[in-house]
This record gives C-alpha cells, sequence and structure tokens, in this order.
C-alpha cells in the first residue's frame, strides 16, 4: 500500500515521507514555483488550475486545499504526485482512496464495538436480575 504522505517531484526525485517539504520551508531552499507562508506556516505549490496547499499540522494528516476551496485530506487520498515541468509550471496529481476500504476499516470495528457494548449490557442487567 501507498504511503498516504509519499509526495514527490519527478523532475528532481525528490521523495518525501512527511516532513521534507516543512525542512525545505525552513531552510528557505523552496523548489521552483513553491511558496511558504511562515505566518500559518503552510506551504503551498502553484500550479495552472490555482495553487494547492501542503500541511502536516493538522492532527498530523496531509491536507490539499485547492483555490475553490475544497478541502482534500489524506482520509481520501492515498499519495500526491507533483511534477515540476520545464517551463516551470507545477501538475499535482491525486490518487482516490477506495471507499470500501475505509467502511472496513474505520466503520466496521466501531459497529461491533456498539454492538458488543449493548449485549455485555444486556448480559450484565439478566445476570443481576437473577440474583435472589
Amino acid at each position: 500500500m501507498i504511503d498516504k504522505k509519499n509526495l514527490k517531484i519527478l523532475n528532481n526525485t525528490i521523495e518525501n515521507k512527511g516532513n521534507l517539504f516543512v525542512a525545505f520551508a525552513k531552510d528557505k531552499d523552496l523548489p521552483e514555483g513553491f511558496e511558504y507562508d511562515y505566518r500559518r506556516e503552510d506551504l503551498y505549490w502553484l500550479s495552472d488550475q490555482g495553487y494547492i496547499k501542503y500541511t502536516n499540522r493538522i492532527l498530523g494528516k496531509t491536507s490539499f486545499t485547492s483555490r475553490t476551496g475544497e478541502v482534500l485530506t489524506g482520509e481520501d487520498y492515498l499519495y500526491a504526485n507533483v511534477e515540476a515541468t520545464p517551463e516551470g509550471r507545477i501538475i499535482a496529481e491525486m490518487a482516490k482512496k477506495e471507499r470500501s476500504e475505509t467502511f472496513f476499516f474505520k466503520v466496521l470495528p466501531l459497529v461491533v464495538s456498539i454492538i458488543a457494548v449493548v449485549l455485555s449490557s444486556i448480559a450484565l442487567f439478566v445476570s443481576c436480575s437473577r440474583v435472589p
């Protein structure tokens, strides 16, 4: 399975496992086409569609915000590839995660836990009501 935070600048083959872009920003050594907002500690890369924001500060999860305001989190996307063309354009490509995986790994355990709590409560009530 692909790491959710695996980002790659294809022309430089720089791989990010979580904080590489933040390290670039702190060193003021950002790749061409990247901007960093020091007040908010957010990193932006520019594309023809507007900007895409990368931040690793929201509960340790990766999120992308498009210019239209759509927020895409690591919960929705497995990875993003970022390509800087020779003309300086930044192209972002994201692979959407399958929703069935989200259901089985997040919703199903919650449902099973709730059912287990309800059944144990009923069993406790029945056993206590039989005591003379």
